[in-house]
């Protein structure tokens, strides 16, 4: 996303194609682009049903979060 300058969760792929080959047994991806702080988009997530069911991912036992300002990502995943 970052090298192409688009942030849309299909952008090299669709999400579970770019996730398919690391054995995960759940993957979510939050993604954010206008926000200027953390704490904004996180906010904004949390309002969105859909991204609020991704950050409370019971089974996730991993999260990444780059520091991308101004653009943002989470992604979760569980293990197998």
């Amino acid at each position: 996303m970052a090298a192409s300058g688009i942030m849309d969760h299909n952008v090299a792929g669709s999400f579970a194609s770019r996730v398919s080959g690391a054995h995960l047994g759940v993957a979510a991806e939050n993604i954010a682009a206008g926000t200027k702080t953390w704490t904004e988009t996180l906010r904004v997530w949390q309002s969105s049903p859909g991204h609020n069911a991704n950050l409370l991912q019971a089974q996730a036992d991993q999260c990444t979060s780059p520091p991308t300002s101004p653009s943002w990502m989470v992604t979760q995943v569980t293990t197998l």
